[in-house]
């Protein structure tokens, strides 16, 4: 097969893969924005779709001869291996590939980004579900608290977890059960790069997301009255939960990270 077949097919199956992205349900289509909306740098699938349509086989061509001759490595060591050995495959794939290092300075920068910086500390986001036939609303109520530092020693992240847990329960109740918004209700912590925060996710068939996010502020407002009263009882029950989810091995590679 040549080499500019298998451009095409390879083109053509990211384009259809990314067209396809967005006609996926439309809550997990809602959760998988929350890395778009806050990482910087981070690049939307109709985007790279629009960059791939002008995208030709000759600049790849030009493109390829410059590959993997600048980088970093990162290395992750799992199983059953000494930090020797550890080292040793480093310094074999190094020679191997023959990586010339890049400054840390010219990397693309992927971090956080500071939601604080808004004069009222809120921003909206919304976009249009391209499936014309699908009725369903979903809101995403994203909220970041900052950094989790040494100095905390993890008790802040330990905090969000608690907190999570404690609504959880009450969240799915309230809003899916007594006032049925809609089949998927979801509340949970969030820690990635250090930086601490939750979301809340609730999808209905027949609400929009301003009347979603109006019933999710009412409840949110009763609840903290609940948590500031929470009885000794209360927090251990919570406080198990979170111990059993923490004592958990994880299952994968992803999940450890």
């Amino acid at each position: 097969m040549e080499c500019r077949e298998i451009f095409d097919q390879v083109k053509e199956q990211l384009t259809q893969e990314w067209k396809n992205y967005y006609l996926d349900q439309v809550f997990r289509l809602a959760y998988s924005q929350i890395d778009t909306f806050v990482y910087a740098n981070d690049v939307e699938k109709s985007r790279l779709n629009q960059i791939l349509q002008s995208f030709t086989y000759d600049q790849f061509v030009a493109m390829r001869s410059q590959w993997l001759l600048k980088g970093r490595m990162l290395w992750y060591a799992y199983g059953n291996l000494t930090k020797d050995q550890s080292k040793q495959i480093v310094e074999q794939a190094i020679q191997l590939t023959g990586l010339q290092s890049i400054p840390k300075d010219e990397l693309p920068s992927v971090r956080h980004v500071d939601l604080s910086h808004h004069t009222q500390n809120f921003h909206r986001l919304d976009f249009t579900v391209q499936e014309e036939t699908n009725e369903n609303s979903c809101l995403v109520s994203y909220y970041q608290y900052g950094l989790d530092s040494e100095a905390h020693g993890g008790r802040y992240d330990l905090l969000n977890q608690l907190a999570l847990q404690f609504l959880q329960e009450p969240t799915f109740d309230q809003l899916r059960t007594k006032e049925q918004l809609g089949y998927v209700v979801f509340s949970r912590p969030r820690s990635s790069r250090d930086v601490l925060s939750a979301w809340f996710l609730i999808q209905s068939p027949g609400k929009n997301c301003e009347h979603i996010r109006k019933r999710l502020d009412i409840h949110l407002a009763k609840m903290r009255t609940k948590v500031q009263n929470m009885t000794d009882e209360e927090f251990k029950t919570v406080q198990g939960a979170v111990m059993t989810t923490i004592s958990e091995k994880d299952k994968n590679m992803k999940e450890d990270f």
